[in-house]
């Protein structure tokens, strides 16, 4: 199951696997970007038998990292420098791909 709405609560996700069998997962897109642009699909690391419950959980709660042909990046509002991808940082997201519109 997969939510592109405004993030989900990682209790009613795990909740909704608890009771289904299947994680709700979150996604990100908009309208210029044809709509999708990033999805929690668990990374291989995470997505590891051996991987921790909690961290897997977590993973899911998130927006993801861009799909195949989408580039993201954070840059700083003000000067357009970018931005470490790390938790913290804040700023403007910028992105592109072949079926992004660009102006």
């Amino acid at each position: 199951m997969g939510c592109g709405g405004s993030a989900v609560q990682q209790a009613l996700s795990e909740a909704y696997r608890d009771q289904v069998g299947l994680p709700i997962l979150q996604a990100w897109g908009m309208t210029e970007i044809s709509p999708l642009a990033s999805s929690s699909v668990l990374p291989r690391r995470y997505a590891d038998a051996d991987a921790d419950a909690g961290t897997q959980a977590e993973q899911r709660a998130r927006a993801g990292i861009p799909i195949l042909g989408v580039e993201a990046r954070i840059v700083d509002a003000a000067s357009l420098e970018p931005q470490p991808w790390d938790d913290h940082a804040t700023g403007e997201l910028q992105v592109r791909g072949p079926w992004c519109a660009q102006d």
